[in-house]
């Protein structure tokens, strides 16, 4: 398959977001419109690497996200990847990362590692970040001590790690809701060395588009109620996407990068990878299927990573002439539908 649409950059009347004179103009309900048009395109020239979910719910997510915008010109555009063990979210993730960077040629804040993906400036322009890339891994709660007094085998064969419950959930619904009204935060930070999480600890810049990306992100708990349950992060978002992979590609990237990572599982053995992957495939299940169907776009993972990654800069270009460029100016006017 070749992808005929090649990434442009947008053009910008003036240097950088906030500095043109005059006001904008546009139709909330034309503008999500065209957003969706474009996607439906999209799905049509990608032949099933992206597909739309509910577009009624689509559409309603992004009138909302504009009529926000229009509003409140620092509030940050959310996509939210959930996806199960080996499916590739956080490559999906970081190659939207990079495009949007690319096109709006400006610097990622990242607690994803690929910062020096990000390209040089235009002479002039200043270095405030134009894309916001987290990991939800760095929201792990603290098991040094836990893992410390088990040793490591003990500890991934008893300490649950695939449960919302895993997760600092309330800190990361606050970092969240932060990033998207345009305010700063600074994340934890969790060493998969030796599972100690330290607070407060990586400064994340606010930008115009905020990318989280986690195996629980819109996870729920199964029979908590609040105030114990987790926090629906999923409302918190203006895309939502799911990545798919066949289960057998993704238990062997898995595999690999467990081995890769940590020496691998256990004793190391092929059986305790199938025990362990066993476990895992319980909590998507349990955890990750029931929130597919909600999420409003696929990702089909099963082609080449080139071929993904064009069609990822294809999404950021839509995204970003369809619900950035619109508010390039001091103020935005809603219009009525």
């Amino acid at each position: 398959m070749q992808i005929a649409h090649h990434l442009k950059r947008p053009s910008f009347s003036s240097a950088r977001f906030g500095n043109q004179p005059a006001a904008t103009k546009i139709n909330i309900a034309a503008q999500a419109d065209v957003f969706c048009k474009d996607l439906r395109a999209l799905q049509e020239e990608s032949h099933g690497i992206i597909r739309i979910g509910d577009e009624k719910v689509l559409h309603q997510k992004v009138e909302t996200y504009l009529t926000e915008k229009a509003n409140h010109l620092e509030r940050a555009l959310m996509i939210g990847a959930m996806a199960p063990s080996g499916a590739g979210k956080t490559t999906i993730m970081n190659s939207l990362a990079q495009a949007f960077a690319r096109l709006l040629n400006g610097p990622i804040s990242s607690t994803a590692n690929v910062d020096k993906a990000a390209p040089s400036l235009l002479p002039g322009q200043a270095q405030k970040p134009v894309v916001t890339n987290m990991n939800m891994d760095n929201y792990f709660k603290d098991n040094a001590a836990r893992r410390a007094a088990l040793g490591d085998a003990k500890f991934f064969q008893t300490v649950d790690l695939d449960s919302p419950a895993a997760y600092q959930m309330q800190q990361l619904s606050l970092d969240i809701d932060q990033l998207k009204a345009g305010r700063n935060i600074r994340s934890p930070q969790y060493d998969m060395t030796n599972s100690r999480s330290t607070p407060d600890h990586t400064p994340v810049t606010a930008s115009p588009v905020t990318l989280v990306e986690g195996l629980m992100l819109f996870a729920k708990e199964s029979g908590a109620t609040p105030p114990a349950a987790s926090p629906d992060l999923e409302p918190k978002f203006d895309l939502t996407m799911s990545v798919d992979l066949d289960n057998t590609q993704r238990k062997a990237r898995w595999q690999q990068h467990q081995i890769e990572a940590r020496g691998g599982i256990g004793d190391g053995s092929q059986k305790a990878h199938d025990d362990m992957w066993q476990k895992i495939e319980l909590k998507k299940a349990e955890y990750i299927d029931p929130r597919k169907p909600q999420m409003t776009i696929h990702i089909d993972n099963a082609e080449s990573r080139e071929k993904v990654r064009e069609i990822m800069d294809r999404l950021a270009e839509i995204t970003t002439n369809d619900l950035i460029m619109p508010f390039t100016g001091n103020r935005i006017l809603q219009t009525a539908a």
